[in-house]
């Protein structure tokens, strides 16, 4: 996959292709970039969802086909039928942890959009400043420990997450206090819109009901 650095121009990207592909009402982000655990070779995992199986036996092929190689991404496509098919390990998987990227009106599964949080995913480099300002940046993002004692930084205190490096979440509600820091530093980022239901938790996403 490329750096997490890139991973918001990454999913920008694939999110702008597949979504107009027909008959494509959502895109959902899973597996190791969804939980945070992503490194510089985790595969994107995206579940594909189609309104109905004519037309996703028709056009899954054509998912795959837009999707540029050099992304690194791993697709499933499926319908209200097909999943009920699946692993019910992976389902639960898939909902315990997956990020909504893009959702049409109405979905296949139930998404309760209406009471989702808004969250960025934001990603961003500090590669162009000297040492002693990235540490500053970090700990006033993620914070540090000093000590037997442990500072949280503004993402974990706004009810945000660390994804990996270069990469966190935050709900968009509470993002412009945490966006600051990196326009006061001068750090090049880049935001992306996902959605979680009010009543889970932004560390533990959750956005289907079966």
């Amino acid at each position: 996959m490329r750096s997490v650095g890139r991973l918001e121009s990454s999913l920008s990207e694939i999110v702008n292709t597949v979504k107009t592909v027909d008959g494509v009402v959502g895109i959902i982000l899973f597996g190791s970039v969804a939980r945070g655990e992503a490194d510089e070779g985790s595969d994107i995992d995206l579940l594909v969802l189609f309104e109905d199986e004519d037309k996703m036996r028709m056009n899954e092929w054509e998912v795959t086909r837009r999707i540029p190689p050099n992304l690194f991404t791993q697709s499933i496509c499926a319908c209200a039928s097909t999943l009920k098919m699946m692993n019910p390990v992976f389902l639960q998987s898939v909902l315990e942890e997956g990020l909504i990227l893009y959702a049409q009106y109405p979905l296949v599964l139930r998404s309760r959009l209406a009471n989702a949080v808004v969250c960025f995913i934001v990603t961003y480099s500090l590669e162009e400043l000297p040492q002693r300002e990235k540490k500053r940046v970090n700990y006033k993002l993620f914070g540090r420990r000093m000590a037997e004692r442990r500072y949280l930084g503004l993402v974990e205190e706004r009810g945000g997450r660390h994804l990996g490096r270069g990469c966190f979440l935050i709900p968009k509600e509470n993002a412009e206090v945490v966006l600051n820091v990196l326009n006061e530093h001068n750090v090049k980022y880049e935001s992306i819109e996902v959605y979680i239901p009010n009543k889970a938790q932004v560390g533990t996403p959750a956005f289907l009901q079966l």
